[in-house]
Formats: C-alpha cells, sequence, structure tokens
C-alpha cells in the first residue's frame, strides 16, 4: 500500500498465490475518519464493491493480482 492521502488517494499492489483461491478477499483501507471512501477502481476500472463505513474493498477470490485504487 502507498498512501497519497493529501491528494486523495491509497493505491494498493494485491498478488494472490496460485496455489489456493479464497472465496473472497477483503482488503482494509485504515484512513483517519474525516476521509470517506468515494470511489474504487481495480486494474483501471471501476469498481462498485466496497464498503466506505468499513472501510473495506472486496474481491472475488479468482484475481491473481490486482492493482487497487481508492479515492477519497
Amino acid at each position: 500500500m502507498h498512501s497519497h492521502l493529501a491528494s486523495g488517494t491509497i493505491d494498493a499492489q494485491i498478488s494472490l498465490p496460485a496455489r489456493r483461491l479464497a472465496g473472497q478477499l477483503k482488503v482494509r483501507f485504515r484512513v483517519p475518519e474525516t476521509h470517506k471512501m468515494q470511489a474504487v477502481t481495480v486494474n483501471g476500472q471501476k469498481w462498485t464493491d466496497f464498503d466506505p463505513a468499513g472501510e473495506w474493498v472486496i474481491l472475488p477470490g479468482s484475481p491473481k493480482e490486482a492493482a487497487i485504487v481508492v479515492h477519497y
């Protein structure tokens, strides 16, 4: 994870092992309360499966790699 919170984003690069895939992967982006998730992209595509209240981005267990960008 790399924080660019001052400019409104945090990005993360996720790599899952090929040997065992999970049913789903939840990635938590914890930030100060004054910041709320507004939008998410995964591999450059708009992503709607995220929970701003819990600060989670939810991915299916199938991608081996994912580049996540959370916009605040």
